[in-house]
């Protein structure tokens, strides 16, 4: 298989789109005769040189959250010359709720007046696709009406991870995630307060967070909280494996249509953790600690974690870890092209 998959080269997508693309393209250049070309979105609507050749050469053609705007008429063109347009995403921008950050993006309107909202434009980029590839089956049910979808998870690249390094006792480290945590769920999953009474009982606690905006929400003492900037994927495994602690607060429909690849690179990096039910993933409930989204849920649970925090890092260090290890996308790989192999003969219709 040849894969040329296209993206918007936006900070904001570089985790994500390691997870959706660059782990397969990886995977598959290691595979031979397989390959995989990675495309900024700019040189694809532009029609450059270079993207004329690795389009023609490619099978299919995956767009990774592109379905909207001058997007379409970029996959019209490529569909009359019989390419396979695969559209990947891992958004659910119907379930956003108004106050969200991310809302004011998608009910964006374009230049031209007699288009609608980038949110109801997107349905139109989905409809035009041969398939749909998303990370979840919340997202598949949401879309399969109006498209061929198919379940491709994340996988991790495990030889991405270095040794966890955790070089600073006393402090307890907790990580929020990745910096994609939004502000609604944070507000909404009953974690701040939990947070709050942790921190005035346990000085040595440290909040680490990947996004700024979310500092203020917090309300906690500037001593116990630690900011980090990643600009890149590396950038975000070297906080990773600093963490004693994971944390993935969910909120609402948005955040029950994610993937748990968080929850896998807490696990690979033997790192216990904490989230809100209901779970993401049931193969995932025996490897942590999940917790109503109230504060008192939360508070119990982080209390409780910390008290026994060897105890608990032990037990991440066996089934937790291997099951991580189950999900690299090398292990998938043979999976995963059974998939595209289907796809890419048929166009039509879901597994």
């Amino acid at each position: 298989m040849n894969l040329l998959c296209i993206y918007a080269n936006e900070p904001q997508n570089q985790l994500r789109l390691q997870f959706r693309c660059r782990n397969l393209a990886d995977a598959l250049n290691r595979t031979p005769p397989h390959r995989a070309a990675l495309l900024p979105l700019h040189s694809f609507l532009q029609h450059t040189p270079q993207a004329q050749d690795l389009c023609q050469q490619a099978d299919a053609l995956l767009l990774y959250r592109q379905a909207c705007a001058n997007v379409l008429p970029a996959i019209e063109y490529w569909k009359a010359r019989d390419k396979k347009i695969i559209i990947d995403f891992d958004e659910a921008p119907h379930y956003l709720d108004p106050t969200d950050p991310d809302f004011a993006f998608w009910n964006e309107t374009p230049a031209s007046a007699s288009l609608p909202p980038l949110r109801e434009q997107f349905p139109w980029g989905i409809a035009l696709a041969d398939a749909v590839t998303v990370p979840t089956h919340r997202l598949a049910s949401d879309w399969a009406h109006k498209a061929p979808v198919w379940v491709i998870p994340d996988y991790l690249n495990t030889c991405q991870y270095p040794r966890p390094s955790r070089p600073h006792p006393p402090e307890i480290w907790l990580g929020l995630g990745s910096n994609h945590l939004r502000p609604f769920t944070l507000q909404h999953s009953g974690i701040i307060p939990a947070l709050q009474h942790l921190c005035r009982q346990r000085p040595q606690v440290r909040v680490v967070c990947a996004n700024p905006a979310l500092l203020p929400l917090l309300g906690l003492p500037l001593g116990q909280v630690k900011v980090f900037l990643p600009q890149t994927f590396e950038d975000w495994v070297n906080i990773l494996l600093q963490l004693d602690v994971g944390l993935a607060p969910l909120a609402g429909d948005y955040d029950n249509r994610q993937s748990p690849i968080n929850l896998l690179e807490f696990m690979f990096a033997k790192i216990p953790w904490v989230a809100s039910q209901p779970p993401l993933s049931h193969a995932l409930q025996p490897y942590g600690v999940w917790v109503a989204n109230n504060p008192q849920g939360w508070q119990a649970a982080l209390q409780d974690l910390l008290q026994n925090l060897p105890a608990h890092r032990k037990k991440a260090a066996q089934e937790p870890f291997l099951h991580a290890l189950g999900q690299d996308i090398a292990a998938n790989l043979e999976k995963t092209l059974r998939l595209y192999a289907q796809i890419l003969s048929q166009g039509t219709g879901a597994p």
